[in-house]
């Protein structure tokens, strides 16, 4: 991630962010291995406030690709 502070009086700044996992849960065995990106944007309101968004992409060696977008609200008070 990469916090940019922004010049305006609603939003403090964003922060895109990025993460690259590969799992294989069991050595022995094969293709069961996955990788797993998630790329994502956090936008950070006045204070301590913030809103998240990422989508999680999981790529197995075998199956099908799945996808889970979320957004999530961290609210200080």
């Amino acid at each position: 991630s990469y916090y940019v502070p922004l010049d305006d009086p609603r939003w403090a700044g964003v922060e895109p962010l990025a993460r690259v996992s590969f799992a294989d849960p069991n050595g022995d065995a094969d293709d069961d291995g996955a990788v797993i990106f998630t790329p994502g944007l956090m936008l950070y309101v006045q204070g301590k406030n913030k809103i998240g968004f990422n989508l999680d992409v999981f790529s197995p060696q075998t199956g099908d690709t799945e996808y889970s977008f979320k957004v999530q609200a961290f609210l200080y008070f």
